[in-house]
């Protein structure tokens, strides 16, 4: 040891000793540094790696873009917000979860990191001589409190600096509040975009194409080969000579008629704001998408009262030189009118048809087979007669001419005039729902006449009745929707009843599974926040190894209440020589087994202080006041260190001596045989 004086009169200590000091700054670093990114880094990678590796894309019946078989591709998402992910949701959250645990760890292991920038800067200056930049005894307070991260710590700092007591708050403690408010707010942000995942992340059932191989199934609708071949070729009616026409399989009209088939089924839809009827099969699964054919009808009706009515209190009127109250109505194959009577609930509704080959109606349809005017579309003009008794109506004002009927009862009549097409129709269904149709005109006159032939004939009477009926009830398109949809039924029926079921073009199976739904904005939010705390780390980790951490490793290790409480109550020697680890400042670690004891007694100022006993000393000699409590005789100007050191030598302190028989332990400095730490300014 050898003594110099200052320039400021005071005594400089250098201890020369060939201990280098304390180590392992670069591997507290570094294991700081893992603790505080790799776990962030690492939970970012298994979240996304858990969503992008078992990612499906489930469908969405209402999407634009199809496959090459006309079914909706398999890769548009139900929400563009979420991915769907074949993963247990109980398994992701709890991976989750470790990133708010992870959190709680932050604000330590980057204070750890912070402290060899903070010794950096406390050694400089304290060399310097720069004592405005070093901290004030209740500053150090905080800044040692702030240490372990914790929150309390970080809230007496907030009040500390917005308090207008406070001294010049030291840089090195400003910058320890700072990052350590950084780190608190960072764990927060991840515990908040966790539980966000957590409320926001559900399982879900979607449907996904099954890659199981399996039957083509009969889906598909196609009329026989003798429908539409030959002039005397039967369809639909065939005839026995001793009995006349007759419906095939007529048994089949009605059950399809009154939708009590099991073999098939006519449907209704809209494809491209356009209405169809079409034959299917009654015994869909829900789970199977499906490319098929079938014949289709569709008619587009009209009221046209007001065409052929000039006076609506009158009893004449004429849609066209075919179809007026002064001429014969075209002729029916039974060789009766084109009027048919239906008792409806005790009151008497006819309706009577005319069919024609054009729009004019001036053009009768002649639907014989082999011969001509049979044209796909044709046309209808509908006579509605409805009792006059019978309630409803609304709809129809201004539409109906009241009728007198030979005497048996007053009636009201309007009119429709409809256009009927048949198709070839080829239509894919997803989940039940048509999704997109082709449709061709049929250019088979034969097949077309086989078609009209059995309502011309009079079987499907009834269900055209009925459609004039309800039509009756309703107000505005319903009116012509109504009696369209019944009408076509009355062609598609009989054909029902002759049509073949075959397989279908293409079809796919449809299963659902149990996924996770990610919300996106809720995954990309805590990966966010887990790779800015991973980047915070990293930047503080660069910090660290840039400030000369082996250098001011003593110092480092020394801002801490192991270094300032083996400097206060330890032999001033062995509190400043340099040792490989810090607990080896402290007496009783070193092989004797006993150290100072420290205590807390009350001074002749009323105060509490501390005081330490050098081995097992004790107070025998202490004055003891009223309450049987040791006093110190300390005076209100002596420092509380010196009382402690001139304890720690076995004296009651005192004003007098105090000054002179202790160094000046602000200025002891403690030189080891390693290089000198940097001494440039920070």
């Amino acid at each position: 040891m050898e003594r110099s004086t200052t320039s400021r009169g005071r005594s400089k200590v250098r201890v020369r000793t060939s201990i280098d000091g304390i180590e392992g700054a670069t591997t507290d670093i570094l294991l700081a540094a893992a603790i505080s990114t790799l776990p962030m880094l690492g939970l970012s990678a298994a979240l996304l790696g858990i969503v992008f590796a078992n990612q499906v894309h489930p469908m969405s019946l209402s999407s634009t873009s199809k496959d090459e078989n006309g079914f909706p591709a398999n890769n548009i998402s139900y929400s563009s917000s979420v991915y769907y992910v074949a993963f247990s949701a109980t398994s992701f959250t709890a991976v989750a979860s470790w990133a708010s645990t992870a959190g709680t760890l932050l604000p330590g292991f980057f204070m750890a990191l912070l402290w060899y920038r903070s010794a950096l800067l406390f050694g400089r200056w304290s060399q310097s001589g720069d004592i405005a930049e070093l901290p004030t005894p209740y500053q150090l307070n905080l800044f040692l409190a702030m240490k372990g991260g914790g929150f309390q710590a970080m809230w007496d700092w907030i009040t500390y600096s917005l308090s207008r007591r406070q001294s010049n708050q030291s840089p090195m403690l400003r910058m320890a509040g700072v990052v350590l408010l950084t780190a608190t707010l960072l764990g927060w942000l991840i515990a908040a975009s966790d539980t966000w995942l957590h409320v926001t992340t559900i399982a879900v059932n979607i449907d996904q194409i099954s890659s199981a191989s399996f039957t083509l199934l009969n889906y598909s609708r196609a009329l026989p080969f003798n429908c539409g071949h030959g002039v005397t070729a039967t369809c639909t009616i065939d005839v026995i000579e001793t009995v006349g026409p007759y419906l095939v399989n007529g048994y089949e009209v009605y059950r399809t008629l009154g939708n009590q088939s099991t073999i098939n089924q006519i449907l209704s839809t809209t494809v491209n704001d356009q209405r169809f009827s079409y034959i299917a099969d009654p015994n869909q699964a829900e789970n199977i998408d499906f490319i098929a054919t079938t014949i289709a009808s569709q008619s587009n009706c009209n009221l046209i009262t007001d065409k052929c009515v000039n006076d609506t209190g009158g009893s004449s009127f004429n849609c066209s030189t075919l179809f007026n109250s002064q001429t014969h109505f075209p002729a029916r194959s039974d060789g009766g009118g084109t009027g048919y009577t239906s008792s409806v609930s005790s009151n008497m509704n006819t309706v009577y048809l005319g069919y024609f080959a054009n729009s004019s109606w001036t053009i009768p349809l002649n639907y014989t087979p082999g011969l001509q005017n049979i044209s796909n579309p044709f046309y209808t003009i509908a006579l509605a007669q409805i009792d006059s008794t019978e309630q409803g109506g609304e709809g129809l004002i201004n539409q109906t001419q009241s009728m007198e009927d030979g005497g048996e009862g007053a009636f009201k009549q309007f009119f429709l005039g409809c256009e009927t097409s048949f198709f070839n129709f080829t239509y894919t269904s997803v989940g039940g729902t048509i999704v997109s149709a082709n449709t061709t005109l049929i250019n088979n006159p034969l097949l077309v006449s086989a078609l009209i032939e059995v309502e011309q004939s009079g079987y499907c009477d009834a269900q055209i009745v009925s459609g004039a009926f309800f039509a009756w009830f309703q107000n505005g398109s319903q009116i012509t929707d109504i009696f369209a949809e019944q009408y076509d039924t009355t062609f598609l029926a009989p054909a029902a009843s002759v049509i073949n079921s075959v397989p279908t073009i293409a079809q796919q199976v449809r299963e659902s599974i149990l996924v996770t739904r990610v919300p996106k904005a809720a995954l990309f939010g805590l990966t966010a926040t887990l790779l800015l705390s991973a980047m915070f780390g990293l930047a503080m980790t660069i910090t660290a190894l840039i400030s000369r951490p082996s250098a001011w490793r003593d110092v480092q290790a020394r801002l801490s209440i192991l270094g300032l409480t083996s400097a206060r109550f330890e032999m001033l020697g062995t509190a400043a020589e340099p040792v490989k680890q810090l607990k080896n400042v402290y007496e009783e670690n070193n092989g004797s087994g006993k150290g100072s004891r420290v205590g807390m007694l009350k001074s002749d100022a009323g105060g509490w202080t501390y005081v330490s006993w050098a081995g097992d000393s004790g107070y025998e000699n202490a004055d003891l006041d009223e309450d049987g409590v040791p006093l110190l005789a300390l005076g209100k100007n002596q420092s509380r260190n010196h009382a402690l050191a001139a304890s720690d030598m076995g004296r009651t302190p005192n004003a007098e001596n105090v000054q002179e028989e202790v160094v000046g332990e602000r200025d002891v400095l403690v030189e080891h045989t390693m290089e000198d730490p940097d001494e440039r300014s920070f």
